[in-house]
């Protein structure tokens, strides 16, 4: 995997759905991944559970979290993953 830091954050690109999407690596990573609703119904999803997710700044919201595949570093991998409004793409 190669990437890059763009604007002082670690970033990569991600080939899903025939477009490249442009993604930040963040280094507090839990293992879930925060893909843009405009995947939703581009990839392979199952709905596991609806949580908590603890934003910036300590807001803590309810997100519903869905088992994905995605492809990583030239491998498909399963992920968990929540889908949000205006992510960049």
């Amino acid at each position: 995997m190669k990437g890059v830091i763009a604007d002082g954050c670690p970033s990569t690109e991600l080939k899903i759905a025939g477009k490249v999407w442009q993604t930040i690596i963040d280094t507090g990573f839990n293992s879930d991944v925060e893909l843009p609703v405009e995947l939703f119904e581009k990839v392979v999803i199952r709905f596991r559970h609806e949580g908590e997710s603890m934003l910036a700044g300590g807001v803590t919201i309810m997100q519903e979290f869905y088992e994905v595949q995605i492809p990583f570093d030239g491998e498909m991998v399963n992920a968990i993953a929540s889908f949000v409004e205006g992510a960049a793409s």
